[in-house]
This record gives structure tokens, C-alpha cells and sequence, in this order.
């Protein structure tokens, strides 16, 4: 697999990979556009509200080929004769690799087209929660705390956002990710780690944005969905065997302190349920907020809510029950760790 197709007819070009069309660049249906932008971010308690003025978005309608041979092809896409963006496309590991440059420095937005059939369905994004088929959907990918409610037309979550601003939407989740798998045996994945939306809402393409220029698109093909995840799952890598001891019991997700924790175990095991683990995420401490009990995210052991700890882990292990902890990449202000961090740059 892995066989790139090029065809050129007027004003327009296409791209095939094993014989199924990714890219069509018509004047009037361009693969390419860029633009201006300044993005706003509103965070309250990890719930993000993002805001886009947009100055500009222009389509870059002209196609030339630079160059094409059995290697592949380098393409240019501007508009009015002034060149915006230059795409150098070629199979690696049999994928189609689509390499971005550009001579328009100060374009922070871009949007990309990708080949759609009527009946495709569509999957990825990452972690999504309200929709298995993304099709028919627009998905923002950003990180943010899940918020009240998945559903903004709901009484509780419009309720939340205007006491709290904390009401979530179908798209919020605590891991995006910039691809997605198609029923036409496809993947593809925008190498960006810049704010990003797909829309997959239009019968003839799917649009990628991003608020840069991403260094890259990935496409990979396959006969089956089974060969297309394998071949997806090699070009980002596979989580490692997990180790023996999680099949020996549950995990117990508990918070609340040492004792709690503790106590809670002695019931599972009186009731004769095997635990091989206690999962706890307020090892560091918790912040109360006017939203809720959230975690400090100063990533220290708190000794007052979880006196003896260290003490406990050991005796557990010794039972053959581990303790797990939890971390994230925020940093509370006003304490220990984003002051190490800010003085270390």
C-alpha cells in the first residue's frame, strides 16, 4: 500500500492514495486558505471559553505544480500571484506526508480541505464523549475540564454558565487530539499542537484550521479498518503491555485521606472483592472553589490530608495492593511549584 496518485486538469489538482481521492484543489473549491486572527482565552477553574477575531481568511484559489515526479510532487497554492504556501508531498512508510512551508509569516490562520464522501462516517478527535460518528460536527480541540452538562440548550448547564461559566458543550474533553479515522479506510492527523477546530460538517469536505501553520499532514490507507488501526498505532506509537498485577483485583478510585482510603479497602475485601490497587487523586490536597472541591495542582504530598502515607504505601505493596496517584500539568498559583517553575524559566 502506499501509491500516490497526481492528476491535473484545469486550474485544479488532485491527490489519490491508493487509488482514493484526499486532496481536490479546484479555484472555487480551494485546499488551502490563510489568515489573520487574535485568539481570546477565559479560564475559570479549568473550563476554557475561547473567542476568535478573525481579520481575515483568504483562499489561495492558484495551483501550480513545482515539481512532480515517482518520489512525489511539490505543489504552490496562492492567491493573486503572491504565494502563500507550498506543500512538498510524498509516501513514507507507505502514508501520504504532506510537508507545509510558507512565505506569509504572519499568517496565524489556516484551513485545510480534506476529500468527503455523502455517507462517510468519521471517528477520532481524540477522548470525545457526546459522539462516537463525528460526522455532521464541528469539534474544537482543546484541553479543558469537562464542565456542567455536555448539552448548552439544557436548563442545569445554562445555569452553570451564567453562575459559574462552567457549563460544558459535546466537545469539551481532557484529551484532544488533531486526527480521526474515516470509514473510507483513511486516517489522517494535522501535526499541530497550535488551537485547532475540525468541521465535519459539509457533504463534500472536511475542514482542518488551526492557529498555525502546522509542519505537516499524515495520511495513511488500508483494505480494512483492523490494517488501517494497526497502521495508525505504528505511526504514533502503542501503549506497553500493562504488568501482571492490575489483573489480580479492582482498583478502587478513592479520595479523602489516609484513613478513608483504608477503611474503604477493608470493606471491598470483607464484601470478598479482590483489590489490587487504590487510585487517589487529592494526594496532593484539595481547593475549594464556589464551584466545588477541586485538587490544589501542586503536586507534593499534603501530609495533613493524607497523614502516615508513605508508612501506608509500603504496608500495601507488602499485600500486594498499589497506590496510585495523579498529576496533571497545571501548577496552582500561590504555591510551591509554580514558583520553582517560574524561577527556573
Amino acid at each position: 500500500m502506499g501509491c500516490l496518485g497526481l492528476r491535473a486538469f484545469a486550474g485544479g489538482v488532485e491527490l489519490s492514495l491508493d487509488g482514493k481521492p484526499v486532496i481536490r484543489h479546484l479555484p472555487d473549491a480551494p485546499f488551502a486558505s490563510a489568515g489573520r486572527g487574535e485568539g481570546r482565552f477565559c479560564m475559570q477553574h479549568g473550563n476554557f471559553h475561547v473567542e476568535d477575531r478573525l481579520d481575515e481568511l483568504v483562499a489561495l484559489r492558484d495551483c501550480e505544480i513545482l515539481a512532480s515526479d515517482s518520489s512525489g510532487a511539490l505543489l504552490r497554492f496562492s492567491n493573486a500571484g503572491r504565494s502563500a504556501l507550498e506543500a512538498r508531498c510524498a509516501i513514507e512508510e507507505g502514508r501520504l506526508v504532506i510537508g507545509f512551508s510558507s512565505s506569509d509569516t504572519g499568517a496565524n490562520r489556516w484551513r485545510f480541505t480534506i476529500v468527503a464522501e455523502d455517507r462517510e462516517h468519521v471517528y477520532g478527535c481524540g477522548e470525545q464523549f457526546s459522539h462516537l460518528d463525528l460526522r455532521g460536527k464541528k469539534f474544537p480541540l482543546w484541553t479543558s475540564e469537562q464542565g456542567v452538562g455536555r448539552n448548552k440548550s439544557t436548563r442545569v448547564t445554562a445555569q452553570a454558565d451564567a453562575e459559574n461559566g462552567a457549563g460544558g458543550d459535546y466537545w469539551w474533553t481532557y484529551f484532544p487530539q488533531p486526527s480521526f479515522v474515516s470509514s473510507r479506510r483513511l486516517w489522517c492527523h494535522l501535526d499541530t499542537s497550535a488551537y485547532a477546530v475540525f468541521d465535519f460538517s459539509d457533504a463534500r469536505h472536511h475542514e482542518l484550521s488551526a492557529w498555525a501553520l502546522p509542519r505537516r499532514l499524515d495520511i495513511g490507507s488500508a483494505a480494512t479498518m483492523r490494517e488501517l488501526l494497526v497502521d495508525q498505532s505504528a505511526h504514533f506509537g502503542r501503549q506497553p503491555e500493562l504488568p501482571d498485577w492490575v489483573y489480580d483485583g479492582v482498583i478502587l478510585g478513592i479520595q479523602g485521606g489516609t484513613a478513608v482510603c483504608l477503611e474503604r479497602l477493608e470493606r471491598a475485601r470483607a464484601a470478598g472483592v479482590p483489590v489490587c490497587g487504590i487510585w487517589a487523586q487529592d494526594w496532593e490536597g484539595i481547593n475549594p472553589t464556589s464551584f466545588g472541591q477541586r485538587l490544589r495542582w501542586n503536586w507534593e504530598w499534603d501530609r495533613e490530608r493524607y497523614p502516615g502515607l508513605d508508612g501506608a504505601i509500603r504496608k500495601l505493596e507488602s499485600e500486594g495492593v498499589r497506590f496510585l496517584g495523579y498529576v496533571n500539568p497545571y501548577l496552582a498559583a500561590g504555591r510551591s511549584l509554580l514558583a520553582e517553575a517560574a524561577a527556573k524559566g
